[in-house]
């Protein structure tokens, strides 16, 4: 019974947290693009059709692992095939290990010092945002945390740099941002260890990550490359590093010193206080106390946002960021726990007190694009129209200029039954479903490629549910 008692902390933090990323879970999550085309993948895995890839990048032609779509297959199975065991898992993965990271938060400060701290981590915007919106590029900022905290807290021995190799792996598959963040916490890791040692640990850590990128490997083998072919033969990447990703958000200045507050200020809205109010307490937290442990978490700090503000100049979305202020909030809660109370209890006092005014209520707000409504305006629509059989393909048009492929259509038209052709199938698909959520489309007018590769085609229905216009088309003979 004693040994209960001790992790009542745990068990009342975990409700907590767990009502914070719940609450109004569904009636507030929109099925967006990105989360279609998850649910695509994950529905022919339940139904057989496994695959050694996961989400593509938006550098080059390159692919992310699998495991995203393999961790939360069964909980979308258990809700059958709706988006909610996806929604639900995330939120309940998020809690679950928002309360480890309070567990060694308390081992190492106290209750006190932990429950502040915790609260502010999962009171910050991107990481209840994170917690309550699964998909590749947020659904391990959860694991990015508690690793950068085991990093700082847990004992260095061989075992442990297997274990953080698996996860840095498997962290690495869900958005590779996160290796800006990794790398520098990893090789300062290595403070104080013998030259052999760091040559042994650093290949435990090594061998352990690469073998998460194995689907990858056997992926490229089997096909010759051609992830490697299409990203720097054909310098597919240069997209990237110049900016004109669709993913970019802003074009940061080449001036390093303007960039800086550019991105401080971008990312404002994401954690609270900014990242130069954290670097700053850090560092005066540090050298007033005179702890050489609080010195080198700052610097490590400094190293990390001088790493990420570099990276960033070329490609500047917000969630590429993320891994960037998880780095600064872990580092400042490992600073600022080296000095005394009567210092950390105020500072984190006002912190929680500063983050709770600004608390991102946004995200308890009713969905723009609930799923239940495009999948009641989709079935609506297309009851009446002449599909049979066929094999459709589908384009999509609204005021997203990245969602052209209609992933949340394709899904839905899956889950209503229809046969659903591939994103490079247009050419060879027997109808074409074209989705407008922006009113009625002139196609006298519209060029886009998914219509190109419809040609020759000729209008056979439309019809329209809530204010989405549904067209069919079919080949015609011309």
């Amino acid at each position: 019974m004693e040994k209960i008692r001790k992790f009542i902390p745990e068990v009342l933090f975990f409700a907590y947290v767990l009502l914070l990323n719940t609450y109004k879970l569904f009636s507030s999550s929109n099925f967006n693009p990105d989360m279609g085309r998850d649910m695509m993948w994950i529905w022919d895995i339940l139904h057989g059709t496994f695959t050694l890839l996961g989400p593509k990048l938006s550098f080059g032609g390159y692919y992310l692992g699998p495991y995203y779509y393999y961790i939360f297959a069964p909980f979308v199975y258990l809700t059958q095939n709706w988006p909610y065991g996806l929604v639900a898992s995330n939120a309940v993965f998020s809690a679950i290990l928002t309360t480890t990271i309070f567990y060694v938060l308390r081992k190492n400060h106290g209750t006190v010092f932990a429950g502040l701290g915790s609260v502010w981590i999962s009171i910050t915007p991107y990481f209840l945002f994170s917690a309550r919106n699964p998909g590749n590029a947020y659904s391990y900022i959860a694991a990015l945390f508690l690793q950068s905290i085991l990093f700082l807290y847990l004992k260095k021995n061989r075992a442990f740099y297997v274990y953080m190799g698996l996860m840095s792996g498997l962290i690495l598959n869900f958005h590779p941002a996160s290796v800006f963040l990794l790398a520098p916490f990893f090789l300062a890791s290595f403070t104080k260890v013998k030259p052999k040692e760091v040559l042994i640990r650093f290949g435990l850590f090594c061998l352990a990550a690469a073998m998460l990128f194995s689907p990858l490997v056997f992926f490229e083998l089997r096909h010759n490359f051609i992830m490697f072919t299409n990203t720097f033969i054909t310098k597919s990447y240069s997209a990237f590093l110049s900016a004109n990703s669709p993913a970019s958000m802003m074009k940061a200045s080449p001036n390093y010193l303007i960039s800086f507050f550019q991105i401080d200020n971008f990312l404002s809205k994401w954690l609270t206080p900014t990242v130069t109010v954290l670097l700053f307490l850090s560092a005066a937290t540090a050298f007033i106390s005179k702890d050489v442990k609080a010195k080198r978490a700052t610097y490590l700090l400094i190293s990390v946002v001088v790493i990420f503000n570099l990276a960033l100049r070329y490609q500047v979305a917000f969630h590429y960021a993320f891994p960037l202020l998880i780095g600064v909030q872990s580092l400042f809660i490992y600073v600022i726990g080296r000095v005394k109370a009567r210092f950390w209890y105020p500072t984190l006092m006002v912190i929680v007190i500063w983050s709770l005014l600004l608390f991102p209520k946004s995200n308890y707000a009713d969905a723009y694009r609930p799923f239940e409504r495009l999948y009641a305006n989709t079935s609506i629509a297309v009851k009446k129209m002449p599909l049979d059989s066929s094999s459709i393909s589908v384009a999509y048009f609204a005021h997203n200029p990245m969602a052209t492929l209609g992933y949340e259509y394709r899904y839905i038209l899956k889950l209503l039954g229809h046969k659903v052709m591939g994103e490079q199938e247009y050419s060879i698909s027997e109808r074409l479903l074209v989705v407008s959520e922006e009113g009625e489309l002139d196609f006298r007018s519209l060029k886009t490629w998914e219509l190109d590769q419809f040609e020759p085609k000729q209008m056979i229905s439309s019809n329209s549910a809530g204010e989405t216009i549904f067209y069919l088309f079919k080949k015609s003979d011309k």
